[in-house]
């Protein structure tokens, strides 16, 4: 995950703006949309500013641990990771779940599959 996507959730949740984040760390607005952007990286600096707003590691923000503290295991076998953002996002939301809803969505996947395999193979017949 980028740092920009994981900075951009946890403002969500906290309900921080672009421009309080900014206030808060000391740097402009515009610093912290390219970040949320992946349009330039922060400084070290800025780094450990964002982590002390959201009670985070830096480590967390760039993406080398987990939200428990356990480093990633993209990052243990030094393997780029292969999931977009968009994927991640799922992950994160299905573990908030409880695990009655967890069996309903793995159950609803499971039988998905069946008939997009069937589409597929009749796709490539014709």
């Amino acid at each position: 995950m980028s740092f920009g996507y994981i900075l951009k959730n946890l403002m969500l949740d906290d309900g921080i703006t672009q421009a309080n984040l900014a206030q808060q760390i000391g740097y402009t607005q515009r610093a912290v949309s390219k970040w949320i952007n992946n349009q330039s990286e922060p400084t070290e600096t800025a780094i450990k500013k964002c982590a002390e707003v959201f009670n985070v590691t830096t480590d967390y923000l760039l993406g080398l641990e987990d939200d428990f503290g356990s480093r990633s295991a993209a990052t243990v076998q030094n393997i780029a990771p292969t999931f977009t953002d968009e994927e991640l996002k799922l992950i994160q939301d299905f573990r908030k779940l409880n695990p009655l809803k967890q069996e309903l969505i793995k159950n609803n996947v499971a039988a998905m599959l069946p008939a997009d395999e069937k589409a597929k193979q009749k796709h490539r017949r014709a």
